[in-house]
């Protein structure tokens, strides 16, 4: 299945993006522990042109990452027509143990490499640059978060046997199935209810309160 022309587009990405990502890594330790905008010392001169390499390569990774989470989509349900049972990418996700993990993970850090970006915009229009040490901060836990999706990512492609019958969507939503995607409907109404209401309002407070308490 690593053959195929949607995955080998999608690991070579993930090689570039990891080779390019752990040089990020490296200087944002290195800007995270030593940065100093008070300072007029020759060390803080060459931080402030790393950071500006390191911000740009997490920048065009991180916003890479938003188009190319379709393109996963589109993959998974185009290798779904050699897969014995799959219908749709929710066969191919199913086919494997990391799928499940993997799709969580994968918009999990949509959201963080989001609020990276969102971070970074505001930093950057700051001629003080008030939140560098905080954007370089977290990119050293993002990258973390980032390399195990690449290496799921790896692990889900390379067990996926297509010889092996996979359950069909019908299967998988049903609430009598074992499948991990299952297990959504096994929970009671009112609580997923709850969570679905519960993360509105969480949206709708932080988008009020952002602009006062975390970028002032």
């Amino acid at each position: 299945m690593l053959l195929t022309p949607e995955v080998l587009t999608i690991l070579i990405l993930n090689g570039i993006f990891a080779l390019f990502s752990i040089v990020a890594f490296v200087l944002s330790i290195k800007i995270f522990l030593r940065w100093n905008i008070d300072s007029t010392s020759e060390l803080q001169y060459k931080l402030e042109k790393e950071s500006f390499l390191a911000s740009t390569i997490i920048k065009y990774i991180f916003t890479i990452k938003v188009p190319l989470f379709l393109f996963f989509i589109f993959a998974l349900d185009k290798i779904s027509n050699v897969i014995t049972g799959a219908m749709c990418a929710a066969g191919v996700v199913d086919a494997t143990n990391s799928g499940a993990y993997l799709i969580i993970l994968k918009i999990i850090n949509l959201y963080l490499f989001a609020h990276w970006l969102k971070l970074h915009n505001q930093d950057m229009t700051d001629k003080n640059q008030p939140y560098t040490k905080l954007k370089f901060g977290l990119f050293i836990g993002l990258f973390f978060l980032f390399m195990v999706e690449i290496v799921l990512e790896f692990i889900m492609f390379s067990s996926i046997e297509i010889d092996k019958m996979v359950s069909c969507c019908g299967s998988i939503y049903s609430s009598s199935s074992t499948s991990a995607i299952s297990t959504l409907f096994t929970l009671d109404t009112s609580l997923l209810l709850s969570i679905f209401y519960g993360n509105y309002l969480l949206i709708v407070l932080f988008y009020f309160l952002k602009n006062r308490y975390i970028f002032t």
